[in-house]
């Protein structure tokens, strides 16, 4: 880290903390009283939401690329009627730089169109748009007076020395084969730090599912459909090879599923029968802390879950021994426990949830439920986890991902980017993308309200670099 550079990063939280001195900043309560209140949770879902009865694809899978340790596929919904409904789908193997190589060769145009096409959105939104409002109103202050460039580019370097190397290496991968600046893909991974992820999730098992399978959600509230991040969605599946588990004494075979150029995990399965989910906070109680800036990453510490732990305990010690940074509430399922676990999560602390100490505690609005674990939108969002919880509890004891995907999910109204929906005992994923601007017809514009594909995670992480489907 330069010099010039250590000083901005002294001046930058010198006048968060002179800003937090002189107006007596509480953190944990000054976020309530300085951000917007999430939009969604001063209202309800439409009572007159309508199920999901669009059929299920399998996906024509169609071959677009082969190079060393990658393929690329697109993914059509269907092959007849609508070709601009579609994603990608790549397979990459071998270390983290020859993976990295791998994706930046085979998503190099894609790149080079979609990095500057967000960075202008971004840019554009900063100052006429809302997609910053929630972040505390001084760090928006400071942002606008700095820059987001210059922002995002801080909060790497005050991150950096807790990033894992294998994160670094891939990136650098990436930007050498794409020949994407390295910095702009830093700040694509910074942004979602900065905006975290809105959504909602559950986990559901045992006696709470048909046949007692562990069923989970991860949808995606993130953006506004006019962004262009909807119009680039990404399936990554990383075969890594066993040199990477030296450190770690394992290493995982997972699907990452995101957007193009996206390397860091907020939605994902792994071999090993086990789920992410997570949801960005803006409306935390005191029960949640302080926030920290110095820390890891928190996409980077869910993939880690995916790429090498075994277990949920595995992931509850990783989370609760790694340096947190912002408020989110995260989500871990393991079939092999036939369990799932929420966490509330801040620079601070690390709580793990279950379906006895459900929070927040609130139970007009956020009962329990046996042997299902779900939060909606937001920490505090009556509204939406009121039918959330009505619709958990209507299919109780039958739920299936089906169900999620035709029931539970329409009605809540949640998943306007993605909604990923994991049976984790028969390693199926349903998963939905909104509509692109491709598809300026199609009236369903919501990944709730849109077909889902359906998809065999086994065979996909099964997948040899030979095999060609």
């Amino acid at each position: 880290m330069s010099a010039a550079t250590t000083q901005l990063i002294f001046v930058f939280f010198l006048l968060i903390s002179f800003h937090n001195f002189i107006f007596n900043v509480d953190n944990s309560n000054y976020v309530i009283a300085q951000q917007p209140v999430n939009e969604k949770c001063n209202g309800i879902p439409s009572p007159n939401a309508m199920p999901n009865q669009l059929p299920f694809s399998n996906g024509n899978f169609m071959l677009k690329n082969i190079v060393p340790n990658g393929k690329l596929y697109h993914i059509y919904y269907n092959s007849s009627d609508n070709l601009n409904n579609y994603f990608r789908l790549i397979h990459v193997y071998g270390n983290a730089s020859e993976m990295g190589y791998a994706y930046g060769t085979l998503m190099a145009n894609e790149l080079q169109i979609f990095l500057p096409q967000l960075w202008s959105y971004l840019e554009n939104n900063f100052v006429n748009g809302t997609i910053f409002d929630k972040l505390p109103h001084w760090l928006k202050q400071l942002m606008s007076d700095i820059g987001l460039d210059i922002a995002l580019d801080l909060i790497y370097d005050v991150t950096k020395e807790y990033i894992p190397n294998h994160f670094i290496d891939e990136l650098k991968a990436i930007s050498l084969a794409s020949r994407v600046d390295y910095k702009l893909l830093t700040k694509l991974h910074m942004l979602i730090e900065v905006t975290k992820a809105y959504g909602s999730m559950l986990g559901c098992y045992r006696s709470a599912t048909q046949d007692g399978n562990t069923i989970q959600l991860r949808s995606l509230d993130w953006f506004d459909l006019n962004s262009p991040i909807k119009n680039f969605p990404a399936i990554t599946v990383y075969h890594p090879n066993k040199k990477m588990a030296i450190k770690t004494g394992n290493v995982n075979d997972f699907i990452n599923i995101g957007f193009v150029g996206w390397i860091g995990s907020i939605t994902g399965m792994s071999s090993k029968q086990m789920g992410i989910s997570e949801i960005g906070v803006s409306l935390p109680d005191s029960s949640f802390g302080e926030e920290s800036r110095f820390g890891i990453p928190y996409a980077f510490i869910l993939r880690d879950i995916l790429q090498f732990d075994i277990t949920l305990d595995d992931a509850i010690n990783r989370i609760t021994s790694s340096k947190r940074t912002i408020d989110l509430i995260l989500g871990v399922g393991d079939d092999k426990l036939q369990s799932f676990k929420g966490f509330q999560y801040s620079g601070s602390v690390a709580k793990v949830i279950d379906d006895f100490n459900l929070m927040p505690n609130n139970r007009t609005w956020h009962p329990l439920i046996l042997n299902c674990v779900y939060f909606a939108i937001d920490w505090i969002c009556p509204g939406y986890s009121k039918v959330l919880a009505n619709q958990i509890q209507t299919y109780w004891g039958g739920i299936t991902a089906e169900t999620v995907a035709r029931f539970i999910v329409p009605k809540t109204q949640t998943g306007n980017l993605q909604v990923a929906i994991y049976d984790l005992t028969q390693m199926k994923l349903l998963v939905s993308f909104a509509a692109t601007d491709k598809e300026k017809n199609d009236l369903r514009k919501n990944a709730y309200e849109r077909g889902y594909y359906t998809l065999d995670v086994r065979s996909l992480l099964n997948e040899s670099f030979k095999r060609v489907v």
